[in-house]
């Protein structure tokens, strides 16, 4: 098992149970912000809620409250593209004393609070639950459809994956065939189609149940898959073995390698901007992995980069553009407690938004506002 097997669920069930974040407090709205809507995790009375906002503040509601006798603070929330879902994980403890039989819900909830419903419910264990790229490219582009997946060790040390697609109602079905391989990643492409990697490392495009997948010819090993962009051409992706950070271009396979990040920083997550022109990077660097944690914007023509945020203490946490690309959101618990911070791409312009962790800027419709 590589490096980067060993660690993307370790950080993954750190990041959806919002460890080491420390108490925040209600704070007066911030100005002179862009306007927007955000759902993100806030800790009220010592436990982790679902709540939304505005940016700046204002209108702050709460969306889920734990089962404090048998449940534990909820994943990341995840808008879906139409901005009228809002997709989240929870722990639940059937009995507190025994802690390894550990179950996981899967929820959705209208925006505006209301039809909380479960859709997944499936035995942890050992398992470490992620949602399919686990911050962002669940969702499917028409809002009706998301994929999740799940690391399971084995006996021997080494890892499976399993991913599913799972409707608005519950419906869950198995993407891997059988038998069952381990798939590294599953995302959906902007045109709904789905673009899979195998343990082998071979991408192909699945278009359908009964159509012949597309396979994708890269010049260098695929690994791992972090975003894919907005035009469906290009994908952030990771090497295998040597962990070379770069952009794949999918319709001719060819690897363009970033060096200046992989030489120094091992990434956890990267994510495209809307425009495509950058692209948002947070990792650990390689001299002192799991310690410090950088959050970085990088040009994506340029390879230039603008680093918004480093040092020790607990960095690691959602990224987020805003729907036009001129702002980006992240977060960091420097002051003593996790609060979200607002950015121009190339830094300027770095506000102090409010208390929270793990935003979710709310998507805006092509052709219209959201609801």
């Amino acid at each position: 098992m590589n490096m980067r097997s060993k660690l993307i669920p370790i950080f993954v069930m750190i990041s959806l149970s919002a460890l080491i974040l420390g108490r925040v407090t209600a704070q007066a709205p911030s100005t002179d912000v862009p306007s927007g809507e955000l759902v993100f995790l806030r800790q009220i009375d010592s436990n982790w809620h679902v709540v939304r906002a505005n940016t700046d503040g204002s209108d702050l509601q709460e969306l889920y409250a734990p089962d404090l006798d048998h449940g534990e603070g909820p994943s990341a929330p995840l808008w879906s593209p139409n901005g009228q879902k809002i997709l989240f994980s929870v722990n639940y403890y059937p009995q507190r004393s025994k802690p390894e039989t550990v179950r996981q819900y899967l929820y959705l909830i209208d925006a505006d609070g209301s039809n909380l419903i479960k859709v997944g419910d499936f035995e942890r264990s050992s398992t470490t639950f992620v949602l399919n790229h686990y911050v962002y490219g669940g969702w499917s582009p028409d809002s009706q459809a998301f994929i999740y997946g799940y690391y399971q060790t084995e006996s021997d040390g080494s890892t499976r994956t399993e991913f599913f697609k799972v409707d608005l109602k519950g419906k869950s079905l198995s993407l891997n065939p059988k038998p069952a391989p381990s798939y590294k990643s599953v995302l959906y492409m902007p045109d709904g189609k789905l673009i899979i990697l195998d343990q082998e490392g071979i991408l192909t495009i699945e278009n359908g149940e009964r159509s012949v997948p597309k396979v994708i010819k890269a010049d260098a090993e695929i690994n791992f898959l972090y975003d894919i962009s907005a035009d469906g051409k290009y994908a952030l992706c990771l090497l295998n073995k040597s962990f070379t950070f770069g952009v794949l271009n999918i319709d001719t396979g060819r690897f363009r390698s970033l060096r200046e990040i992989s030489d120094g920083m091992v990434v956890y997550e990267a994510r495209w901007s809307p425009e495509g022109n950058h692209f948002l990077v947070q990792g650990t660097p390689k001299s002192d992995v799991g310690v410090a944690w950088v959050t970085a914007v990088v040009e994506t023509e340029s390879g230039q980069i603008t680093t918004l945020e480093e040092g020790p203490g607990f960095l690691y946490g959602r990224v987020d553009w805003s729907a036009d690309g001129a702002y980006l959101i992240f977060e960091n618990n420097k002051e003593g407690g996790s609060a979200l911070y607002l950015s121009r791409p190339d830094g300027s312009e770095k506000t102090k938004l409010m208390a929270g962790a793990h935003a979710h800027w709310r998507p805006e419709p092509k052709g219209k506002a959201a609801p």
